[in-house]
């Protein structure tokens, strides 16, 4: 598979590094990357959208919560109030809400905003409603923010499968749900190329040429995660959430991954 280049020039102290050196992440933690000032007219990352899956009917979800209940407190501070949201596709006039991955155990990616101390209950079902693992719990520590759900050992997701997943947030863990969010989950077969020799941002021009959402999020996330303060990654990071029409979150941080 042929890597797609773009005008990029990625400074590490004074040597200039091309697509084919690969650098490893504590040397890119260490120098910020710079990007040309027209970057960002020019995406380095080019997320391909792929089609929704076709199974006969619309793979109908909620891609974004419908705000604040019960018990759940938010920062009054803030100036708007973001819903609860997933990284995710959608196709509003089918109603679809759908996501794609390689991977037997996925990263999925949300925006949450309630206040540390809110439950996290993820549920996931196969194409027929039969759920295929106990509910996954946790207990905001960060919040709000953008968090990674990593789904944990005890789950692997079969190739070309479709999967129906529920992300709920529940204020008292003894209750019922306060906001939720819902979806599918595609999975793809693995990529041809070799993935071990390549740099995060390599793997994720890959995964976005194939269309593959989360190892995409994943790859960008966790490199933005590690690297907060570096502007060129949130530039990468930006550029791929409005490509997935999620520009409203752009400046909202990545506060912790879930199951690591």
């Amino acid at each position: 598979m042929k890597l797609i280049q773009f005008p990029l020039t990625i400074l590490v102290s004074s040597t200039v590094l091309l697509w084919g050196f690969s650098p490893s992440l504590p040397s890119i933690m260490a120098q910020p990357l710079e990007l040309e000032n027209e970057s960002r007219d020019n995406p380095l990352i080019i997320f391909n959208r792929p089609d929704a899956p076709d199974r006969g009917s619309p793979r109908e979800g909620v891609g974004e919560g419908s705000g604040t209940y019960g018990l759940c407190s938010r920062d009054e501070t803030t100036t708007a109030f973001l819903p609860l949201s997933a990284l995710v596709l959608e196709n509003p006039e089918q109603y679809e809400v759908w996501a794609t991955t390689t991977s037997a155990r996925p990263t999925l990616w949300f925006y949450v905003p309630y206040e540390a101390g809110a439950w996290v209950e993820f549920i996931l079902q196969d194409e027929q409603g039969k759920q295929v693992h106990d509910p996954i719990r946790f207990q905001l520590q960060q919040t709000p923010g953008i968090v990674g759900l990593k789904l944990p050992d005890t789950v692997t997701l079969d190739r070309g499968q479709l999967y129906h997943w529920f992300f709920k947030i529940k204020c008292d863990i003894e209750e019922s749900t306060d906001d939720y969010v819902e979806g599918w989950l595609e999975h793809y077969p693995p990529l041809e190329q070799p993935l071990d020799d390549l740099t995060a941002l390599e793997r994720a021009q890959l995964y976005a040429d194939e269309g593959v959402l989360l190892e995409t999020l994943t790859e960008l996330g966790r490199l933005y995660y590690a690297n907060p303060n570096d502007a060129a990654i949130a530039s990468y990071w930006q550029q791929l959430l409005e490509q997935i029409d999620r520009s409203h979150l752009t400046q909202e941080p990545i506060v912790e991954i879930l199951g690591d």
